[in-house]
């Protein structure tokens, strides 16, 4: 069973939605809970918010932001449903460790100096 203590966010904020990202716009497929949904629907409507998630300018962003912030276990976020995060987050966990979510984070750029 997975920790319930939040995860570290200061330095991993929501991305901001790229003009293009389809979720701008059309919020209500992507944000949805598979049990209030009939198994097929439910379904077919995870599949369309991958397949649209796979063109997104924005889908590192997005992935990163769902794998750290717990409270978006619902709906589609970079072409991962919410099981899948918390498998994803599980995996990194064994791999990296306790501080996985840090490794997530954005390093500021370094010169080639």
């Amino acid at each position: 069973m997975e920790s319930t203590r939040a995860l570290p966010t200061q330095r991993t904020p929501q991305p901001a939605l790229a003009p293009r990202a389809k979720c701008r716009n059309n919020r209500e497929a992507f944000d949805f809970e598979r049990e209030t949904l009939a198994p097929d629907v439910a379904t077919q409507r995870i599949q369309e918010a991958k397949t649209i998630c796979g063109y997104c300018p924005i889908a590192e962003e997005c992935l990163r932001y769902a794998l750290t912030h717990r409270d978006q276990a619902r709906g589609i976020w970079a072409a991962t449903t919410g099981p899948e995060r918390g498998a994803l987050r599980r995996r990194l966990k064994s791999r990296i460790g306790a501080n996985w979510a840090q490794a997530l984070t954005p390093r500021p750029a370094t010169s080639g100096r």
